[in-house]
């Protein structure tokens, strides 16, 4: 038998080879971490400066960069997301500085990188938080929150702006002795502020709001509060502001005072009776929004009338509704419009649904609607109950035709009004212009009027060319059951396509039953029965 001359390593050699691999890692993995940290860096500071050149550019169109939505809205437009405020470089920071009007890039030690000639705060400077760790870090350094999911709670000891943006935050309490003022802004249930030297703007919505403290010049409301407690300091209640019970705590300090300044208090300390606020006025997007948010959280404006005082510019950016609630769900108790908006021969221009992404449209669904898609209301206003409209037009660009990636069906679209729920409806002298495009009961001005409402249209005109699988008419798409329509000098000057059964068809993603309105459809040897 021959025998092996083959000679393994010994030990000594395995060592000795382990030892140098050992050293050349630690002499090269630092060397490979810092090079790619210099490209990561070099990445960043570039879509730095490629975001700040489409805010310069959004800017020279004349479009708004004023909050840190505004800013999501125009990096989204030029091919961003929000995710692009959160650099690939590990512990950097993408800070919007909101009086500079730019995108700060800061490093690790939230010191300024990019641009190296940009002086700004802290204070007044947003930056993208995930979860609270985050956020209580970001926060002591003085800058302000803008939320990227939902958040159980936040307790803050520094002077800090939130924003919930289309998230919510479930809890908040700001405590600092610091001076200066924050911002509060979307939707948040419970707040307490305890800022002694410090103001306070609120807008969005609050369920329960108790202010510890708050200096003399004022906690301004602008949104939506449930319920108000004051210790200590002075809250305004302003214009587009709507508070349903305001109290002071029972150790109250002798000089807390509560007023209203064009906005509304239910019930309790500082209240305005409805007869005291029969007219709030809009000139202003953040205004209109205002207005909405308050709406959808809860103050209908039963008796109140709400008047444009300029036209407003929405901007093409994607509109959540006043009133978005599906038609199923609407009656009195909705969180729907409930009284007279009078736009005073203004325009509320370029009205959309697409663009930046709307978050939080209401669904709906019943027997007619194609298999895995989601029904919505969709206008200015998505639901409306016993209100009154005129002196308005509106210039859209809606299109709410069924799509394979957001799984949602317009059902009752209209440019001005989605669905009409109540006993009367009353529109004069109204104007849509622009295209509507849904998948059923779609109209230029107004998608649907429910059973028994009796409406009056007066002087109201569509220019706008409407679009629909199934129901669809130039003024008024569909009227249901026994609704009585009364219509004097109106007048429909749009182009009305109904693509019928054949396109109706085609969006389902199989071939099982279901209705067409208007007759019995047969495709493919089934039978499809006719809408009830």
């Amino acid at each position: 038998m021959k025998r092996s001359t083959k000679k393994g390593f010994t030990i000594v050699e395995l060592v000795i080879v382990i030892a140098v691999i050992a050293i050349l890692a630690a002499v090269l993995i630092p060397t490979f971490s810092s090079l790619i940290k210099k490209a990561n860096i070099s990445s960043d500071t570039q879509l730095c400066k490629n975001m700040n050149t489409a805010l310069s550019m959004a800017k020279a169109e004349g479009k708004s960069v004023n909050t840190m939505f505004d800013v999501l809205t125009v990096i989204n437009d030029a091919g961003y997301v929000i995710e692009n405020l959160n650099p690939t470089t590990e512990g950097y920071y993408f800070a919007w500085d909101s009086k500079g009007g730019q995108i700060l890039f800061l490093n690790d030690e939230f010191e300024l990188h990019y641009p190296t000639d940009a002086s700004f705060e802290a204070a007044t400077s947003w930056i993208t938080v995930s979860s609270e760790k985050e956020a209580k870090n970001v926060a002591s350094k003085g800058f302000a929150l803008y939320l990227e999911n939902d958040l159980e709670s936040l307790a803050l000891t520094t002077l800090t702006s939130v924003d919930a943006g289309a998230y919510v935050l479930k809890n908040l309490s700001v405590e600092s002795t610091a001076s200066g003022q924050i911002y509060l802004n979307g939707a948040i249930t419970n707040v307490t502020l305890d800022i002694p030297n410090a103001d306070a703007v609120q807008s969005g919505a609050v369920d329960t709001f108790t202010v510890t403290a708050v200096k003399d010049g004022t906690l301004t409301i602008n949104g939506f509060v449930n319920n108000l407690t004051l210790k200590k300091g002075k809250v305004n209640v302003a214009k587009t502001g709507a508070v349903m019970k305001a109290s002071f705590a029972d150790d109250k300090d002798t000089n807390a005072k509560i007023t209203v300044s064009g906005g509304i208090v239910m019930e309790g300390e500082g209240k305005t009776t409805i007869s005291d606020a029969t007219v709030v006025s809009i000139g202003t997007r953040a205004e209109l929004e205002a207005f909405r948010d308050v709406v959808n959280a809860g103050y209908t404006y039963n008796g109140v009338t709400v008047q444009l005082t300029a036209d407003i510019d929405l901007e093409g950016v994607a509109w959540l509704p006043i009133g978005n609630v599906y038609r199923g769900d609407v009656n009195a108790e909705s969180y729907v419009f409930q009284g007279t908006f009078d736009g005073q021969n203004h325009t509320i221009k370029n009205l959309s649904n697409t663009g930046f992404s709307i978050n939080g449209l209401a669904l709906g669904k019943n027997k007619t609607t194609l298999n895995g898609y989601s029904e919505v209301v969709y206008g200015l206003f998505g639901s409306v109950y016993n209100a009154e409209f005129k002196n308005l037009t509106v210039s859209a660009s809606i299109d709410m035709l069924p799509s394979e990636s957001a799984k949602q069906l317009g059902d009752a679209v209209g440019a001005i009004v989605g669905f009409i729920g109540g006993e009367t409806f009353k529109m004069e002298n109204c104007k849509v212009t622009g295209t509507v495009k849904g998948h059923d009961n779609v109209g230029g001005l107004i998608g649907r009027v429910n059973t028994q409402t009796t409406v009056t249209l007066t002087g109201c005109t569509n220019e706008a060319d409407v679009t629909a699988m199934r129901k669809c008419s130039g003024i008024l798409g569909y009227v249901s059951g026994s609704a009585t329509i009364n219509a004097t000098n109106c007048a429909n000057n749009g182009t009305v396509t109904c693509l019928g059964p054949d396109k109706d068809i085609e969006a389902k993603s199989d071939d099982s039953g279901y209705y067409v309105a208007g007759d019995w459809y047969n495709k493919n040897g089934k039978s499809y029965p006719v809408q009830e």
